[in-house]
């Protein structure tokens, strides 16, 4: 696994990986929701340098992966950090310092697609300085920008010098936000729609008070969210036809289960389209129209469908719209702070409770009867 790196490099990876967790969290906010995004995405640069060079498909993974979680953003001087820049910038690094295995001559035909990047990052440059009314505040964003573009041509770099296991990881990314999705939706329906005090209510699901929740899981929004395991369906209906595991099997229909949380017609019709499309190209080149290569496409691509069917109906009954306001969950408390909790005990209580029974006691009426008094002598009554 190591044998990419001698062992003062490997020394010297874990050493600047720590320095950055420490400056990156001290520069910024110093609050540990910011401090575990903050482990978590200089984690990910770690394993990107690291695999780099003896397992690139592994490293493409793992970045990948991170850059799907686009709901977490590091906080920095500088403005918000995307959290699979660090991993970027590492993996740059390790491709510059790493004696390459890629042979540039394949990619000699592919130069004018990087210049068109460059053209349309040089013109945001230009548009900053020349007609930006805060020039700082747009430079910066075109630095960010240009940054996550550039992540794009690291994964390509990485695919090139990869063994063929990218899809894997690729299908994993989109498990993750499937599991997470559903889990998200779950306890919405059971503890919500208020799980915490503050702005975000109920965190993974977008604007939960209205008569519309959506799920977003880990991603942006809920938009991004379907979309993105609209199009990760298809890798893995391809992964499955290619002699998946029995896991894979169950796992791609339930990413299409997902799906339908996030409440968006654009990503029912992309995965219609790419099933179609998929199903066409996958029969279609080899004239297997006539063959049980036909069944055994339509019924992968059947599952999918059904699992979007399924995942409208579950949508419906987890993700309900208007419900009632619930207090937030406070750990601290009895009831996680939803109320009083009843602990039954074997024995009667010795002692009478003061607290005065509810049921009425009849008292009985006492009749009280007057001693005649005697007159003085000379009266008479």
């Amino acid at each position: 696994m190591n044998e990419g790196w001698s062992r003062g490099q490997r020394l010297a990876i874990v050493a600047a990986s720590a320095v950055a967790v420490a400056g990156l969290w001290l520069t910024g906010d110093k609050s540990i929701g910011n401090l575990a995004l903050v482990v978590l995405s200089v984690g990910a640069a770690l394993a990107v340098a690291w695999l780099s060079r003896s397992r690139p498909a592994t490293a493409f993974g793992i970045l990948f992966l991170v850059a799907t979680l686009s709901r977490g953003a590091i906080s920095t001087p500088v403005g918000n950090m995307r959290l699979e820049q660090p991993a970027i910038v590492a993996g740059f690094a390790a491709l510059l310092l790493a004696p390459s295995r890629l042979d540039l001559r394949r990619l000699r035909p592919l130069w004018p697609i990087g210049a068109a990047f460059g053209v349309y990052i040089a013109c945001l440059g230009l548009s900053s300085v020349l007609f930006a009314p805060d020039r700082a505040d747009s430079l910066r964003m075109t630095f960010w920008t240009g940054l996550s573009m550039a992540g794009g041509l690291l994964g390509f770099l990485l695919l090139a010098r990869g063994s063929g296991r990218e899809m894997e990881w690729i299908c994993r990314s989109g498990y993750v936000q499937a599991l997470a999705g559903i889990l998200i939706a779950v306890l919405f329906f059971t503890l919500g729609p208020v799980l915490l005090a503050g702005s975000d209510p109920a965190p993974g699901v977008q604007d939960p008070l209205s008569s519309l929740p959506k799920v977003f899981a880990l991603s942006w929004e809920a938009n991004i969210y379907a979309s993105l395991l609209a199009a990760l369906t298809i890798f893995g209906l391809d992964k499955v036809l290619s002699g998946g595991r029995l896991l894979d099997k169950l796992l791609v229909p339930l990413m299409a289960v997902a799906i339908a949380l996030g409440m968006t017609r654009g990503a029912y019709v992309g995965l219609a389209v790419g099933l179609a499309v998929y199903a066409c190209s996958a029969v279609a080149p080899r004239r297997f129209w006539a063959q049980p290569a036909v069944r055994r496409v339509g019924i992968r691509v059947a599952a999918v469908g059904g699992g979007l069917l399924a995942g409208l109906f579950v949508a419906a009954v987890l993700l309900p719209g208007g419900r009632p306001l619930t207090p937030p969950l406070d750990l601290s408390k009895p009831g996680w702070g939803r109320g009083p909790v009843a602990v039954a005990s074997g024995t009667p209580s010795a002692t009478p409770s003061a607290t005065p029974s509810a049921t009425p006691v009849r008292r009985r009426r006492r009749t009280c009867y007057l001693r005649p008094t005697p007159l003085p002598s000379g009266l008479s009554a």
